[in-house]
């Protein structure tokens, strides 16, 4: 059985302890890690794989009583849950990956923050 570098998205053998691309340590994750899992990357990927498409979420949130009052909303926070819903749409379009991910958020005066994350959906072959 083999398993996919969440790091790297580098196939491994799944008794090895860490990824032979990138060092990661594999053990930690073995259980949640699987082939049908997202992988998202900021760069390429040593694999090979065909370029579905486009994949894009455009934010517009936290205002600065949502940021700083009582909710405490950190960019980490929302980031990482539009990296999520990028993730399921992922999903439904039948990816394996999110490559060349990048994040662009601007601020606005008075009414927060506006984010805009893209990246190329993959699969692999």
């Amino acid at each position: 059985m083999e398993i996919v570098c969440k790091k790297c998205g580098e196939e491994t053998n799944a008794d090895e302890k860490f990824c032979g691309n990138c060092g990661s340590n594999l053990s930690e994750n073995k259980e949640t890690n699987s082939m049908s899992e997202i992988i998202v990357s900021t760069g390429d990927i040593k694999r090979d794989y065909e370029v579905l498409r486009p994949i894009h979420l455009y934010h517009h949130s936290l205002t600065n009583k949502e940021r700083f009052g009582e909710k405490n909303i950190s960019i980490d926070d929302v980031i990482d849950n539009i990296i999520e819903e990028m993730k399921e749409e992922a999903k439904e379009a039948g990816g394996d990956a999110i490559l060349f991910l990048r994040v662009d958020f601007e601020q606005l005066q008075l009414s927060g923050t506006q984010y805009f994350v893209y990246g190329t959906l993959v699969k692999f072959k």
